[in-house]
């Protein structure tokens, strides 16, 4: 009896969870603080007036959303614990399993609160616009980093950047791309996480002869840290087979597409 009760409120807990799907319905989710990245200001024909009321919205909401976040971490490690004694208290634990769902759908309620505060200073041509931004963006999230020699060498007749911005055929065998050979996943941000915000890092970084990545420049930004985070593990994590070219090992320049998923 008692499992049978822990299922059908964890299975409420899922189902609470799942109204995160409703967030595609909200772009500034996928694309961070999209109202502070020029380009996408320019393309929306957003006003300073919209801009100004749009990150006040988003100030509005961020100390609620970040206590509630910090109230649901709390509530499902306690969850955890409970479920990790030996003697088990199972209406301590249905209490529990309880709070995880209210304090889940406390938080997706006031993300939602939040989103509809932004959305309101969009026009409908604006919204639909942002839209299909987002979609672009998710697009663009599917095309991953080459990771395998086999793949760079189905790319060495292709062109390869030098440090110095000049371009160069590669045509002797033996002549390489870089190559990831180690690449950890950068860590979420706990900002990041409170605004649900997901999608693609893109930059430019220069891989040097000793397989270490540096001289970094955002070419698409997030926000929330993730920019960062991302820098900060490509550099001091990742480790890079060099770029090859007329049989010696050259840096090179290169473009890092770095995906952060929630679920």
């Amino acid at each position: 009896m008692f499992m049978r009760k822990l299922k059908i409120i964890i299975a409420c807990v899922f189902v609470v969870s799942s109204l995160g799907s409703l967030y595609g319905a909200f772009p500034a989710l996928e694309l961070g603080k999209w109202w502070k990245n020029s380009e996408i200001v320019r393309q929306l024909g957003l006003s300073e007036v919209q801009v100004g009321h749009i990150e006040q919205s988003y100030l509005n909401h961020r100390d609620i959303l970040a206590d509630l976040s910090t109230a649901l971490k709390a509530t499902e490690d306690q969850m955890k614990d409970l479920m990790a004694e030996d003697a088990m208290d199972e209406a301590g634990i249905l209490a529990q399993a309880e709070r995880v769902a209210e304090a889940r759908k406390n938080l997706e309620v006031a993300n939602a609160e939040m989103m509809l505060s932004i959305r309101k200073e969009l026009t409908a041509e604006q919204w639909k616009r942002l839209t299909e931004i987002q979609a672009l963006s998710a697009f663009s999230s599917m095309m991953p980093l080459p990771d395998s020699s086999d793949a760079m060498r189905r790319r060495s007749t292709g062109k390869l950047k030098l440090a110095s911005g000049e371009e160069v055929v590669l045509t002797k065998e033996g002549d390489s791309l870089p190559v990831a050979i180690y690449r950890p996943n950068p860590v979420y941000t706990d900002e990041a996480k409170v605004a649900r915000c997901e999608g693609v890092v893109l930059l430019q970084a220069i891989i040097r002869e000793d397989g270490k990545a540096d001289s970094f420049k955002i070419l698409r930004s997030l926000g929330y840290g993730l920019d960062e985070s991302a820098i900060r593990t490509i550099a001091q994590e990742w480790r890079f087979k060099p770029a090859v070219y007329k049989g010696k090992v050259v840096d090179a320049l290169v473009r890092i597409e770095i995906s952060f998923r929630l679920y």
